[in-house]
């Protein structure tokens, strides 16, 4: 099987919409040892990221990432899962905000002057 017929068939059906298509051919690319991989794993996870299968999404982008670690829309497409991952009502795992002008529990000091993040709290005047 030659490569070249699938990068159009993946090019071509994700120009015209057909998503799952696209994804297909992408797939059978990535078998194929393409010559660049980085590429194939990148449009893959943004079709991922369109249909909301952030976490296959996630997979994909790194592993364009691994191949090319300075892909700058690889980058900013890890950036933008990240952020979707970690939007607040979304994981349940992020600590509430707290009101503006108050310290949040982990920044208020122990007793023995021992911070919750494990540092002392400095006694020293700060300029």
């Amino acid at each position: 099987m030659l490569p070249e017929p699938h990068r159009y068939l993946a090019g071509a059906a994700e120009e015209l919409g057909l998503t799952d298509e696209a994804m297909d051919a992408y797939r059978a690319l990535l078998r194929m040892d393409p010559v660049d991989p980085a590429r194939v794993h990148f449009r893959l996870a943004s079709l991922l990221e369109q249909r909301g299968e952030l976490a296959l999404a996630r997979r994909h982008v790194l592993q364009s990432l691994e191949e090319a670690p300075r892909f700058r829309a690889a980058l900013a497409l890890l950036l933008k899962l990240h952020a979707a991952a970690t939007e607040p009502g979304e994981s349940g795992d992020s600590p509430p905000a707290s009101e503006p002008g108050q310290e949040s529990p982990s920044d208020q000091p122990l007793e023995n002057g021992q911070m919750k993040d494990g540092h002392r709290e400095s006694r020293e005047a700060r300029p």
